[in-house]
C-alpha cells in the first residue's frame, strides 16, 4: 500500500460511519467502472487485432 493510500485511509477513517461507507461506495464505483473500461479496451484491440490479420 503506498503512503498516499496510507494517508487518505487514515483521513477516512477519522469520518462518520456514514460518511466512510459513502467514500467507500465511490472507490468501489470507480474501480469497477475502470474495470468495465478496461474490459472494452481489450475486446476493442483484439477485434481489431482479429480485422487486422484478416
Amino acid at each position: 500500500m503506498t503512503e498516499l493510500f496510507q494517508q487518505a485511509i487514515a483521513e477516512v477513517s477519522k469520518l462518520s460511519d456514514e460518511q466512510q461507507n459513502a467514500i467507500s461506495t465511490m472507490i468501489v464505483k470507480e474501480l469497477e467502472d475502470e474495470a468495465k473500461w478496461d474490459d472494452a479496451d481489450s475486446k476493442i484491440c483484439t477485434n481489431a487485432e482479429t480485422k487486422a490479420v484478416m
